[in-house]
C-alpha cells in the first residue's frame, strides 16, 4: 500500500528536466520569439545549444524565491540584457515605470539627468 503525503495547498508549482524545456518552448512561441522587455528577437537555441548570454532565458514575473511558479500565466521570454536588468518585467510595466515623454523607456537616472 502506498501512502501519500498531504501537499500544502498554495505550494508554488517546479519544474524540472524536459517539462521546464517544454515551459520555456511554449512561452517562446506565446511571445513570439521576441523579449517582452525591449521587443529584440532572441534565439531559443543557437546550434541546438542554449546560452543564456545569448539566446531566450524564461523570466519569472512573480520570481519563484517569493512563490512563483513555473506556469505560463507567470513567465515570460527575456533577452539576456534585459533579464538582468529588469527581471520579470514586460515593456509595457517598463514603460509605466521609467517612460519619458516621447514614450520610450529610459531609467530613471537618466530621465533625472535629462531634466537638468
Amino acid at each position: 500500500m502506498t501512502y501519500f503525503r498531504p501537499q500544502p495547498k498554495n505550494k508554488p508549482i517546479r519544474l524540472k528536466g524536459a517539462d521546464y524545456t517544454q515551459l520555456k518552448e511554449e512561452v517562446y512561441a506565446r511571445d513570439g520569439g521576441r523579449c517582452q522587455t525591449c521587443k529584440r528577437k532572441v534565439p531559443l537555441r543557437i546550434n541546438g545549444i542554449f546560452d543564456p548570454f545569448s539566446c531566450a532565458n524564461l523570466s519569472h514575473i512573480k520570481h519563484r524565491s517569493l512563490g512563483g511558479s513555473d506556469t505560463l500565466e507567470n513567465t515570460i521570454i527575456q533577452c539576456f540584457e534585459c533579464h538582468q536588468k529588469y527581471p520579470g518585467k514586460t515593456h509595457d510595466e517598463l514603460r509605466e515605470l521609467y517612460a519619458d515623454t516621447r514614450g520610450e523607456i529610459v531609467r530613471l537616472d537618466e530621465k533625472q539627468n535629462n531634466r537638468n
